[in-house]
């Protein structure tokens, strides 16, 4: 890894929460890839806007050789977790908006 990207991923933070993008990949070991791929479906799905998705994504890809990640697994992997997170969103979106529509006629 070239220093630039080194230095680039070592001070990427979180937004607002202060972690470490590269510490939180290399921490998770053997689990890297199913903790990434749930932190992409609850982001797609729920729109949960601190979770860090895109830049994880591209940490993942920078630092997937000190993991011993494969790229053609992560990739695809990654890919139907955000496409299952936003069907699960388009699913839920109904049921969320009677509830939200009940209670603004409440008030």
């Amino acid at each position: 890894m070239s220093l630039l990207a080194s230095a680039l991923v070592a001070h990427m933070p979180v937004a607002l929460l202060g972690f470490n993008l590269e510490d939180i990949l290399i921490s998770t070991g053997p689990w890297v890839l199913v903790v990434s791929a749930i932190i992409v479906f609850i982001e797609s799905g729920v729109l949960f806007p601190v979770l860090p998705g895109d830049s994880l994504i591209f940490a993942l890809g920078m630092l997937h050789d000190r993991m011993g990640l494969s790229l053609w697994l992560a990739f695809p992997v990654l890919i139907v977790a955000a496409v299952a997170g936003g069907e699960v969103g388009t699913s839920w979106a109904p049921v969320t908006d009677v509830t939200c529509s009940r209670m603004t006629r409440s008030f």
